[in-house]
């Protein structure tokens, strides 16, 4: 602008800088409606008012843990854990359990019923001597009642209903097989992503150092007359612009690392993770 008013420069170079500081600036407000957002939902979460979370992102720099508690070895023991896959597994053990109980219907069965008791005409007689009418042998009296099953007569209401039972069983281990490859899946794509996202932005540190070196040796030739503040403008502006890349990198990184805890069905601690070998990525 300075430039365009001694008349050393047209209007150009200008309006593409007020269009740059335009997008900047829009950049800017749509970035703290996203952060709003995010800290009504945090608020939401813990059961508190919107205020309640107004302290959340306020530091400048996020800190992403450089190694993640994973396990070593994928087992299906930990993946129980989770709980769409515990409750298709015990859907499928009461499945097998009605089986049984169908099938067992198809065994007859022999009930004896025993009774035993005193026969209240017999004590209404000689009731001279309470001792006498009350163990009296002609007052108790005693049965057994037999009662027989034969389920060969309702075999065709049997067989139905064990087949029944056959097909929710079959079902629910269907469904089983089905949530517990989902769950491998889930938890191979997570750590995938977690892998390949630290490698980038390992690759992008560095990217954003070199670029970092040579704003500052452009202002180096600015102090010593050199160059002006155009190219120092000119340097800096490709750092601002692959910080603000980072910054996206080190989010998708963090939901890459929640996408594992939660694929594993949460409260994982791997204890052997402080003896890894920590990774340096830049």
């Amino acid at each position: 602008e300075t430039r365009f008013r001694l008349g050393l420069d047209n209007d150009q170079p200008v309006k593409i800088a007020v269009a740059d500081y335009e997008a900047a600036f829009k950049r800017q407000a749509a970035i703290r409606d996203q952060l709003d957002v995010q800290r009504h939902l945090l608020a939401r979460l813990v059961g508190k008012g919107p205020d309640e979370a107004a302290h959340l992102f306020a530091k400048p720099k996020v800190i992403v843990p450089s190694q993640i508690a994973a396990p070593d070895h994928l087992s299906l023991g930990l993946l129980v854990h989770r709980p769409d896959l515990a409750a298709a597994l015990y859907r499928a053990h009461a499945a097998s359990r009605l089986v049984r109980v169908a099938t067992t219907q198809f065994y007859p069965t022999l009930d004896l019923t025993g009774f035993v008791g005193f026969n209240a005409l017999t004590l209404a007689k000689g009731t001279d001597k309470l001792a006498n009418f009350l163990f009296s042998g002609q007052s108790f009296t005693y049965g057994l009642a037999p009662g027989l099953r034969m389920p060969w007569f309702e075999g065709g209401r049997l067989r139905g209903e064990l087949g029944a039972q056959r097909a929710e069983y079959d079902a629910a281990v269907e469904l089983y097989n089905d949530t517990l490859l989902e769950a491998m899946r889930e938890v191979a794509d997570s750590l995938s992503a977690w892998q390949t996202t630290n490698e980038i932005m390992a690759s992008h540190k560095r990217l954003v150092a070199s670029l970092g070196d040579d704003w500052r040796l452009a202002k180096v030739r600015l102090v010593n007359g050199l160059d002006d503040d155009r190219e120092v403008l000119r340097h800096r502006y490709p750092v601002l612009e692959q910080e603000y890349a980072l910054r996206a990198l080190e989010s998708d990184q963090l939901v890459a690392a929640v996408d594992l805890i939660e694929s594993l069905g949460g409260g994982y601690h791997n204890p052997d993770i402080e003896k890894r070998p920590k990774q340096n990525p830049s």
